[in-house]
Formats: C-alpha cells, sequence, structure tokens
C-alpha cells in the first residue's frame, strides 16, 4: 500500500506534465493547458495535505492548495528576480510543484480522515436553503451593475441585498448546531464569497485605484519578461497571476477582481475548521468557528491588492499556529509556517514582516527541550526587535525620504473609527454599531478566550496578543515619527492604519475561538430564547460586517472617492486620438490616471531622466499637486507652463470629472485661459487643451 500511492502519483503527474506541455508549446491549446496545470495543483494539493495532522474529511485539499500556492509564490519571485518571466520559465515552476510535494512528504504518513459531527436529518434542509438564498443573492448583484462613476456600490445595489447573506447565514447557524462539520465549511465559503465579491460583479470596469497599476504591472511582464525597476516586493502575488494569465488564459483584468476574494473565501473557512478541531475535537465549536469567520475584518479581501493578500496568508499563519500554541501538539510542521510567512514577505512586506516575527517567536516558545530561562530571553530580544521593526524597514526601505519627523497629535489617528449615537434609524444604527466597532468586538471575544484558556497550564498563546502588542507599538512609532511625505496629505496615515488592521488580525484567532466556545456553551443550554437571541445578534453581526466592508455614502460615512466610469475610458483615448502622436501630460484625478493605466500601459515617460510618467501618477507627485491647484484654486496658463517643464512637452490635458467638488467653478475658470477643450458624454468629463 505504501508503494501504490507514489505510482499513482507519478503517473497522475507524468499526465498532467504531458498536457501541459503539449497544451503551452506544442499544439497551443488553452484549454489542455488550463487542465494540465490544474491537474499539477491538485494532484500537488492531496500530497502536501498529508503534512497537516487533520482528521477532517475534505480541508487537507485546501491546506496543501496553501502550500502550494506558497512555493509557488517564493518560486516564482526567484525566477523573476534572477531572469526573464515566460511560459518556459514558468513551465519549470509548475513541473518543481508536484516534486517539491513528493520531497516534502515522503517521510509523513496519511492518517486516514472522516467526517465528524452530524450530516443527517435536516441538514440536508438547512443546506438547501443556504443555496437558495445565495442563488437569489447573485442573480439580484449580477443585475445591477453600473459603468458610471459612483462612491460606493451601496447606491448602486440596495443593501437590503444583504437580507439573502442573513438569510443563508441562518441556515449555515443550523448547519453549526448540528455539527456538520463539511457542510457547514463549505456553506460558510459559499456565503464569504458573495460577501466578498460585491464590487467585482457591481463595478465591471474595475475597482480602486492600486489593482489598475497591478494589472497593467502583470500585463507588462507578460509581454516583456520584466518591468524596470523591479519592485522589491509584490512578486509574490504577480507570480501566481501570471501563472492564470500564462497557463490558464485568462486576462489580468478578468482574473484581478476575483483572485483574492476567491482566496479569501476558500481558505479562512477551511484554515478556522481544521485548526479549531485540532483544539476542542468537537463539532459544535468547529463549525461554529468556520461560521465565525463571516464577523472577520473582511474590507482588505473585497478586491485583490498585495496588502490584501498578504493580510490573508498572515492570517492563515496566525491560525495555524494557534492549536500548538495551545496544546502544546504539533499538528502542521513549523517549515509550513515559515514557507508561508516568507510568501507573505514577498507579497507585501508590511504584512510579511509581522507573520515572519510571529513565527519566529512561534519556534521559540515552543521548543520544549530549551530551558525556560533561554526562552524568555529570546523572546525579550526578538520582541525589542520586533517592536521598531516596520519604522526601520520604512526608513531603509526608500519609500520616504529617510529623515523622522516628531508628530505627537498623529497619535489620535490610531484609535479605529467607533460608533456609538444614533441617527434615529433603527436598522441603520444598529448595522454601524455592530459594524463600526467591529474591533471592540472582536477584541471582547479575544478576552473570553484568554479568560477560558489562562485555565490551561501551556501558555505559549500568549504569543498572539505579544503579537498585537507589538504591532501596536510599531503603528505608534509610524504614526509620530514617520515620514510619509511621499504621500499626498489625505493618504498619509494609510499606511498607519494598515498597521493597526492587522493589530486585529493577530488577535482574530483567539477572537473566533472565543466566538466559537462561548456560543458552544450558551448553545448547549437548550433554551429557546437565548438560542434565538444569539442567532438574530450573529446574523445583525454578519449583515453588518458585510455592508461596513465597503465604501459607504449614507447618514453615517461619506465616501470621497469615485469608481471608474465609461466616460473616463473614452477620455484618454480621445486625449490619445487628439495628441495625433506628439508628447503631451494630463492633468487629472486618479480614476482617470487609473484608466489610462488600464488601456495604454506605462506608455508615456517624460523629463530629463525619464522619470516623469505623463498622468499624474503617484498623487504624492508634482503633477497631481499642479492639477490640485488647477481644480481647486486657479487654472492659468502658468500653471499649465510649469507641467509641461516638468515633462519637457509642448501639449497639455486638463481633465475635469463633472462630480468634483469644484468642477462647475474650475470650468468657468479654465475657459478663461484656454479656447480650446472638448466634452465627453455630455460633459461627464471636460477636457482642456493647453498649449506652449
Amino acid at each position: 500500500m505504501r508503494l501504490s500511492f507514489p505510482f499513482k502519483y507519478s503517473i497522475g503527474t507524468g499526465l498532467a506534465l504531458a498536457g501541459l506541455i503539449l497544451g503551452t508549446f506544442l499544439l497551443e491549446i488553452p484549454l489542455l493547458t488550463a487542465f494540465g496545470t490544474l491537474s499539477l495543483l491538485t494532484l500537488s494539493s492531496i500530497r502536501l495535505g498529508s503534512l497537516f495532522d487533520c482528521a477532517l474529511q475534505g480541508v487537507r485539499l485546501f491546506l496543501g492548495l496553501l502550500v502550494a500556492l506558497s512555493f509557488l509564490m517564493i518560486t516564482g519571485s526567484f525566477v523573476y528576480y534572477i531572469g526573464s518571466v515566460t511560459p518556459a520559465s514558468y513551465f519549470w515552476l509548475l513541473a518543481a510543484l508536484p516534486f517539491f510535494s513528493w520531497l516534502v512528504t515522503r517521510k509523513h504518513t496519511k492518517t486516514p480522515s472522516k467526517e465528524q459531527g452530524e450530516v443527517g436529518g435536516f441538514s440536508g434542509l438547512y443546506a438547501a436553503l443556504v443555496v437558495l438564498a445565495l442563488v437569489a443573492y447573485f442573480v439580484t448583484l449580477t443585475d445591477h451593475t453600473t459603468l458610471l462613476a459612483t462612491r460606493s456600490p451601496w447606491l448602486i445595489v440596495a443593501p437590503q441585498i444583504l437580507w439573502w447573506i442573513g438569510l443563508g447565514g441562518f441556515g449555515l447557524i443550523q448547519l453549526a448546531r448540528r455539527g456538520s462539520i463539511r457542510l457547514a465549511t463549505f456553506g460558510t465559503i459559499a456565503v464569504l464569497f458573495g460577501v466578498l465579491s460585491v464590487v467585482a460583479f457591481v463595478f465591471p470596469l474595475g475597482y480602486g485605484f492600486d489593482p489598475f497599476l497591478h494589472q497593467a504591472t502583470i500585463d507588462y511582464i507578460t509581454l516583456h519578461g520584466t518591468i524596470t525597476p523591479k519592485p522589491s516586493y509584490y512578486i509574490g502575488q504577480y507570480a501566481l497571476e501570471l501563472i492564470g494569465v500564462l497557463f490558464f488564459g485568462v486576462s489580468s483584468q478578468s482574473l484581478d477582481p476575483f483572485f483574492l476574494p476567491v482566496l479569501a473565501a476558500l481558505f479562512l473557512p477551511v484554515v478556522a475548521a481544521a485548526s479549531t478541531w485540532q483544539i476542542t475535537k468537537r463539532p459544535l465549536a468547529t463549525s461554529l468557528a468556520t461560521v465565525g469567520t463571516l464577523i472577520l475584518p473582511l474590507s482588505s479581501f473585497i478586491n485583490t491588492t498585495p496588502q490584501g493578500l498578504a493580510n490573508l496568508w498572515s492570517l492563515c499563519v496566525f491560525l495555524l499556529a494557534l492549536p500548538e500554541l495551545i496544546t502544546g501538539q504539533r499538528w502542521v510542521p513549523r517549515s509550513v509556517l515559515a514557507l508561508m510567512a516568507l510568501a507573505a514577505v514577498l507579497v507585501h512586506p508590511l504584512a510579511g514582516l509581522p507573520a515572519a516575527l510571529f513565527v519566529a517567536l512561534v519556534f521559540v516558545a515552543t521548543q520544549e527541550h530549551w530551558s525556560v530561562a533561554l526562552q524568555r530571553t529570546l523572546i525579550a530580544l526578538m520582541s525589542l526587535g520586533g517592536a521598531v521593526m516596520l519604522p526601520v524597514a520604512f526608513f531603509f526601505s526608500g519609500n520616504g525620504s529617510g529623515r523622522l519627523a516628531l508628530r505627537l497629535n498623529n497619535l489620535t489617528h490610531l484609535l479605529p473609527p467607533t460608533f456609538f449615537s444614533t441617527r434615529f434609524h433603527v436598522i441603520g444604527d444598529l448595522a454601524t454599531i455592530l459594524g463600526t466597532n467591529q474591533w471592540i468586538w472582536l477584541l471582547l471575544l479575544a478576552i473570553a478566550a484568554g479568560i477560558i484558556l489562562q485555565r490551561l497550564s501551556h501558555k505559549a498563546w500568549l504569543i498572539l496578543p505579544l503579537t498585537s502588542v507589538l504591532l501596536l507599538i510599531n503603528a505608534v512609532l509610524l504614526s509620530v515619527a514617520g515620514d510619509f511625505s511621499f504621500l499626498i496629505d489625505y493618504e498619509q496615515t494609510n499606511y498607519v492604519d494598515r498597521v493597526v488592521s492587522l493589530v486585529v488580525f493577530a488577535i482574530a484567532p483567539l477572537s473566533l475561538l472565543g466566538f466559537a466556545l462561548g456560543m458552544e456553551r450558551l448553545l448547549q443550554m437548550k433554551k429557546g430564547l437565548v438560542t434565538i437571541g444569539l442567532t438574530l445578534i450573529f446574523l445583525a453581526a454578519v449583515g453588518s460586517v458585510a455592508y461596513v466592508s465597503y465604501p459607504r455614502h449614507d447618514a453615517y460615512a461619506v465616501s470621497r472617492g469615485f469608481t471608474v466610469s465609461e466616460s473616463d475610458h473614452t477620455t484618454v483615448t480621445s486625449i490619445e486620438s487628439d495628441a495625433h502622436g506628439e508628447p503631451y501630460v494630463v492633468l487629472a484625478n486618479q480614476s482617470v490616471s487609473a484608466v489610462a493605466i488600464q488601456d495604454f500601459g506605462f506608455a508615456h515617460y517624460y523629463g530629463p531622466n525619464k522619470d516623469v510618467f505623463y498622468y499624474p501618477v503617484p498623487t504624492g507627485g508634482p503633477l497631481y499637486q499642479i492639477f490640485l491647484s488647477m481644480i481647486e484654486e486657479t487654472p492659468t496658463q502658468d500653471l499649465a507652463l510649469r507641467a509641461m517643464d516638468l515633462a519637457g512637452v509642448n501639449k497639455l490635458y486638463f481633465v475635469i470629472n463633472d462630480y468634483w467638488w469644484s468642477a462647475e467653478r474650475a470650468i468657468e475658470r479654465a475657459k478663461l485661459s484656454t479656447d480650446t477643450w472638448f466634452l465627453i458624454d455630455n460633459g461627464a468629463t471636460t477636457v482642456f487643451v493647453y498649449t506652449r
């Protein structure tokens, strides 16, 4: 029996590689290429799943996939840095994956997995309820899309659509109460994807700004094999998406919007279920933990960014390490945690470095043969370094100017938003109280878990709150002493905000455990009013978290950003056509710049050092500052000439979108400084032309 599995594995690997070779290099059949790639991933994930000592049926494949993707992120980054990205070079990565999987698992025996919990009775009925709710949800969602510039998806699709998510959540709670782990886990995957995919469906032209830059970078690397200068991070994400583009035949614009929502929906419930089972070995607690992922902070995962992907990998590292920290029983090799932490670093160090620090702390804290004094000394030294690692990384990264400043007033930005007021709207008030104050509820759940775990003699789980405290110190130091002058004023707190979010992610595993154990005890009381009350609170929390995960423009919050529109695409195309090949620069907002990058890539760089992009990117650069002066103060020929001088060109286009707060005034004043302009889509944008 020990020889049969490797034999079958080798046959499957050979067939998958043959399909990949035929589809990619000989017959050039995309479907065959995709089938070979998917087969290699599946076979390798099944094999790598044996690294996890998990008795849950159906989750090993996904845990193995997490390791397989981490391997591809690391090796893909390696190939990018030392060579060129081509179908041939990335083929060898895919070919190496099954051999890596065999190498690291050859000494691991596969323990039989089994289904835990009740699957009969009404479980099928509740599963059907989840399916019906999701069908209604997605039918409604796909029927509400827009090509117009919009502040919030909730202005296009009514928030009442979340009642379907609530109905699905009700079915999940009932499945959890029956201890149906597998149904609860896969049902949560589907519901979580529904929560995370709103903007991907509602805004088919794209959402945000950073994704457009990353998609254009992936397209450029696909065509040229590299990009100069080579970024020192992000490559971990690019490696995975490049595999999708090169071997699955999908465009970056089609893949990217769904990439992170799919991964987050897939991995969070699975990892939560597997980890909680290792701690409790109880179906009810395990099912509740997987369903509880619906109340985690989800805004990082609604569109694909390196920060969001690194956050996901770091959160999975925290969750996977939790069982050993609590029980002292190792169920996953530390090498797996180190592999995932390294992958997170290669995606975005802001989340990857904390994950690496956490893995190092776990390694020291779980060394049974080391003296307590040695462990405490090493943890203290690592904590001292960990408390300042992010400011030090920023100081030497070159992102800022290298100067330190002392701004104590920035400490006010550290506290996440709270809401304990009223707008005299019952549902709106409840949703905002539960959603905006989410970090408070998660902290209380983590404290509840800590109280329960305090009874244990094994205290290594304190590494999680220690990591959270160290991240908070990093956030304080970055806030008061960090120099983010390379960003525009209103974006200078972004990095600190991201670190504060990581503080919450570091305690999230304890929050999930507190939720699962607390709900388990209350539900086991078998009191109708208690069960009904808990169910209603949970469903309200799920809907509230889903609602506040997206930009809002309502009585409680004002969204100042707009999505890209069809008019923006028409605008950049019209400008390119009007220029007739003559060099030019454009003064426009972020949305228009994002569309230009999507449509034309990194087409033109000007200036003596060829470092001035022809659209105002980044927003902290001089071109964007001139744009703000033009649109918010007075557009003049002198300002236009200053922008042209920066790039060394003789033509400039000044774009005013009709939704800008000072658009009407800026249009009237711009007409006094130039007599050449044209309208797009009946004034959705007005483009003024300046020449030297």
